[in-house]
């Protein structure tokens, strides 16, 4: 719907409407494990979606893990 700067400041802000709030941390993941940017990712999602995005993330974060990639 929009992506914003606020000024004076590296912040960008993006608003987005998704179907389901899983797809912005299969979007924006792959630049955090690749890139190292962090993300204040803040979507509305129920019970069910939440415990999909953990997954995603924790299998992410193991696949980084098991190539050797450390934080």
């Amino acid at each position: 719907l929009g992506r914003y700067h606020a000024s004076y400041s590296n912040n960008v802000y993006i608003i987005v409407q998704a179907s389901a709030g899983i797809k912005m941390t299969e979007h924006f993941a792959p630049w955090k494990v690749k890139f190292d940017i962090d993300f204040d990712i803040k979507p509305v999602m129920t019970d069910d979606e939440k415990v999909a995005e953990h997954k995603l993330v924790g299998s992410l974060m193991a696949a980084e893990q098991k190539m050797g990639f450390t934080g």
